[in-house]
């Protein structure tokens, strides 16, 4: 018989989690000497595996949730710009930032012009925040960072065919460890939409957050008062 398909348990397991959720292999003992054992590819002890992984997964999605640690901060570091096409801002953290598109370039122009410290953040790897979503990606990478008196902002603008799945898996509370100001999320998108999320007009822009667990749009006129809205305290 031609064993050439055979592998180890661990590497199974691993494999089939990290298609969903690889962190969830951090709750399982996954250097057990059991695990060294060799199983063909195809097997049904492979295909067992497999199910103990995305059970793992389940499992940790329905019993994490994420939280905001005030005892783990960064310092804003230098990011990579384009000098050729940097737009400059006068209350930015960074000196100007590069390769925005139209409504992120007019949320950028509205949020510098309230006077508060904002950041651009990078599309990866920079200011996360990590969604406990099967079907998306792990992380939420807002684009914008403003810190009012009261809280940090997270503020991701999104266009008219993301925002039905985005206001369900990106606005939540976030709990926090320690003292701090809480970040708060705010989703904004072109045109006026309805609590159904349907949209109903090209005019002004929505800012889309939640209200009481539930999320909620707030049509606004013009960029500046969306951008006024999202940074309002007594928004949940």
């Amino acid at each position: 018989m031609d064993h050439s398909n055979r592998v180890s348990a661990r590497w199974v397991f691993i494999r089939e989690a990290q298609k969903t959720y690889g962190k969830a292999v951090n709750l399982c003992d996954i250097e057990d000497p059991k695990l060294d054992a060799l199983v063909e590819y195809s097997s049904n002890a492979a295909e067992h595996l497999r199910e103990s992984a995305n059970k793992v997964v389940e499992t940790y999605i329905d019993y994490s949730s994420v939280m905001q640690n005030n005892y783990n901060l960064l310092e804003v570091s230098s990011i990579p710009i384009n000098q050729g096409e940097m737009i400059r801002y006068r209350n930015s953290v960074h000196e100007g930032y590069s390769g925005l598109n139209n409504l992120e370039k007019t949320f950028a122009k509205a949020i510098d012009n309230c006077g508060l410290k904002w950041l651009r953040n990078p599309s990866r790897g920079y200011f996360e925040i990590p969604l406990l979503d099967l079907a998306r990606n792990n992380n939420f990478n807002p684009d914008f960072i403003v810190w009012s008196e009261n809280s940090i902002i997270a503020i991701d603008t999104k266009g008219d065919h993301l925002i039905s799945q985005d206001s369900a898996t990106k606005l939540f509370h976030l709990d926090s460890i320690g003292p701090g100001k809480p970040v708060k999320i705010r989703l904004v998108t072109e045109g006026k939409w309805d609590d159904e999320r349907t949209k109903r007009g090209k005019q002004g822009y929505t800012v889309w957050f939640l209200n009481n667990g539930k999320v909620k749009p707030m049509w606004c006129k013009d960029v500046e008062s969306a951008v006024s809205v999202c940074i309002e305290s007594e928004l949940k």
